[in-house]
């Protein structure tokens, strides 16, 4: 285990202690994509949301990972394993969902995607995951709105953190990357 001097009870675990994630299925069913997210950290992720019907393309109110690639299924779980716990695990409140909102015309998400390697993420007490990313985390510039940017990577993922504050339910927007 790597211990974290900066930050009290963060932890980043070596390679050899995290659970062998060449056993998540890459699949089109959300549902079994959750379930062994779940499995794989222990239960210290969860979703805001039930899983979105397939056949659902309007005002759907759900949060999918149908197809959610491999780099964020594994960058998931590692972030579960160092940040979560049980009593508050990470929360995914958005992730491959992208339909139509009726009042609009426009997708309630413009960089998430079936495919696409892009969640929003919270926990649901306290502020672990933001003291894990601002003292882990290499700063990059601010976006155009002003909202604080880092990447960290952990293991074989690179995982750039987008704190979006400039939205109703201030949130990280996080994208994964294999390295």
């Amino acid at each position: 285990v790597i211990k974290l001097p900066s930050i009290a009870k963060i932890e980043i675990k070596e390679k050899e202690s995290v659970p062998d994630l060449s056993s998540i299925i890459l699949t089109g069913d959300g549902n079994l994509m959750r379930n062994q997210l779940r499995e794989l950290s222990n239960k210290q992720i969860t979703f805001n949301k039930e899983e979105c019907n397939p056949l659902c393309d309007k005002d759907c109110g759900c949060t999918s990972l149908r197809d959610l690639p491999k780099a964020a299924s594994d960058g998931l779980t590692l972030l579960a394993i160092n940040v979560g716990t049980p009593d508050n695990p990470i929360v995914v409140t958005a992730g491959t969902e992208n339909y139509i909102i009726s009042a609009t015309g426009k997708t309630v998400h413009k960089s998430h995607g079936r495919g696409k390697s892009v969640v929003y993420l919270r926990l649901i007490n306290g502020d672990r995951l933001d003291t894990f990313v601002q003292k882990n985390g290499t700063p990059l510039p601010n976006t155009s709105q002003g909202d604080p940017s880092y990447d960290v990577t952990i293991g074989n993922t690179r995982i750039t953190f987008v704190k979006e504050l400039s939205s109703a339910n201030p949130h990280w927007h996080v994208s994964f990357r294999a390295i």
